[in-house]
């Protein structure tokens, strides 16, 4: 929650110089009114510290471009790294979104931008500045420890491998980076659209931010973005467009991801669409002559925002927008739908029931033993059983041992990832 509130703060504050306090405003009720923000907001998980410090990030890295100075150097080095430090998929993120967006304004206007306008010995000590700090920050995350790392020396192969010490930050993050390419490589079983792949789609991140983004956020942003390029290319004002244009690189590097297993790994595109979507608002609210028509179109979708946000609490981790359908589990399961959330609601419902004995395939974290449920038994793969049985949509979904349950008709469905038969 207070990395929540920070993404509101910097979410506003990147508006607001864009585009002024209404704008701002419009920009946070998109952000605190989208349900997907909303449920990993509440959990326990690295995906939005990730989004909020990359966001600090992004942000401090905009306007270093604008004006370099000693002092927003050291800001860019410190948010930089305790934003890799946060989740290691930040640094491709924001890596491929520092060179988008300098793409993005070269090409807006070539010759007036030179980026090493600055001397080269400035240019080179303030990057080497925003590095320092960058190492510095990330460092202290692990109390500026040490650890030994196991590396052969040639010099000293006759006494048997050498021990070094290294700054913990260096030995973690090559493991940890080493983790998720082979992670990558091996790919992660993933479901998409009614089919089952260990290296996923190219395309499950656009259809996953299609049915996860309110129809609203997804109408105004598509406006917003295009408003931006128009006045970017009026004005040759690169900063406008720059949260669409980071939120695309974003979406284009995750697309050659093999690791399909939810929209929260792209969770940093919903803040940076709210910018663009305030953005298409106020353009709404300027159309001259049809000026009432655009007032309207603006109350009908924000207050279509916040019902579909009224009408998804307190499932905000399973809630999908129209676009998926009545059956969203026919779309998507995973940490989208089914992350165990419903585990308490099961044992209500199995006590309301008075039902003493059943089998369980239960797809989280969570120990059975430590909640208010009757006897139980895990549901093998492969097993039929009679009696009472409680199944997770991803359990079902992803084992071919628990089909035989999809062509029984379900008794209930308790909250919206578990099946009680």
């Amino acid at each position: 929650l207070p990395f929540f509130l920070l993404l509101v703060v910097l979410t506003w504050y990147w508006t607001n110089r864009l585009s002024g306090e209404l704008t701002a405003t419009v920009a946070i009720f998109f952000l605190v009114t989208q349900p997907t923000i909303l449920a990993h907001a509440g959990l326990a998980t690295t995906d939005l510290p990730m989004v909020a410090m990359s966001m600090w990030s992004l942000l401090s890295f905009v306007l270093w471009l604008e004006n370099p100075t000693p002092l927003r150097s050291i800001i860019l080095g410190i948010s930089t790294g305790l934003a890799f430090m946060t989740k290691f998929s930040a640094i491709p993120f924001l890596a491929v979104s520092f060179l988008a967006v300098m793409l993005y304004r070269w090409l807006l206007d070539p010759p007036s931008w030179n980026p090493l306008r600055l001397a080269m010995p400035v240019c080179l000590r303030l990057i080497l500045l925003s590095l320092v700090f960058l190492f510095f920050s990330a460092w202290a995350v692990f109390g500026f420890s040490w650890s030994y790392y196991p590396q052969s020396i040639p010099a000293v192969l006759a006494e048997g491998p050498a021990v070094i010490s290294l700054p913990t930050v260096i030995t973690a993050t090559m493991g940890g980076i080493a983790q998720v390419v082979e992670h990558n490589q091996m790919g992660h079983r993933a479901f998409l659209l009614g089919e089952q792949s260990q290296h996923g789609w190219w395309y499950f991140f656009p259809v996953s931010i299609m049915v996860k983004t309110t129809i609203p956020l997804l109408i105004c942003s598509a406006i917003g973005f295009a408003t931006a390029l128009r006045k970017g290319r009026a004005r040759k004002d690169w900063t406008v467009a720059a949260p669409g244009i980071i939120a695309l690189s974003i979406l284009t590097i995750s697309m050659m991801a093999n690791i399909n297993i939810g929209v929260r790994h792209v969770l940093l595109v919903f803040p940076l669409l709210t910018i663009q979507a305030a953005i298409g608002v106020q353009w709404l609210l300027s159309l001259g002559k049809r000026i009432l028509a655009g007032r309207v179109a603006v109350a009908l979708l924000l207050t279509w925002q916040g019902t579909s946000t009224l009408a998804a609490h307190p499932n905000y981790l399973a809630w999908f927008n129209g676009l998926a359908g009545p059956h969203p589990e026919r779309v998507l399961i995973d940490s989208d739908l089914d992350w165990g959330q419903d585990l308490n609601r099961l044992g209500s419902e199995l006590l309301a029931r008075d039902i003493e004995y059943v089998a369980i395939a239960y797809n989280g974290a969570a120990w059975l033993d430590r909640h208010d449920l009757p006897p139980n038994f895990a549901l093998e793969p492969g097993k039929p059983v009679t009696g009472w049985v409680a199944i997770s949509l991803l359990s079902r979904e992803l084992n071919e041992g628990h089909h035989w349950l999809k062509d029984i008709q379900a008794e209930t469905r308790v909250g919206k990832s578990i099946d009680l038969y």
